[in-house]
């Protein structure tokens, strides 16, 4: 939907069924991150991928410093 920023008037407004297939994409692709598909159980389950992103950068991180630790150790 497109509005008048001076006026307030809706300029174009354009249904999710006749728009073409790169408006739907785009309002589906909000639609996934925001939740807004299947309600609190998406938004439980992005929580959830997202925390465990979170958590493999973390690890990745971890271990790598516990490996670079261990060399320096060994060469001494």
């Amino acid at each position: 939907m497109m509005v008048d920023q001076y006026s307030g008037k809706v300029l174009l407004a354009q249904g999710s069924r006749a728009a073409s297939a790169g408006v739907r994409m785009v309002i589906q692709n909000r639609a996934i991150h925001t939740g807004d598909i299947l309600g609190i159980p998406s938004k439980t389950i992005l929580s959830v991928a997202s925390l465990m992103l979170v958590m493999q950068g973390v690890s990745g991180v971890v271990m790598w410093w516990k490996r670079t630790g261990k060399k320096q150790t060994l060469r001494k």
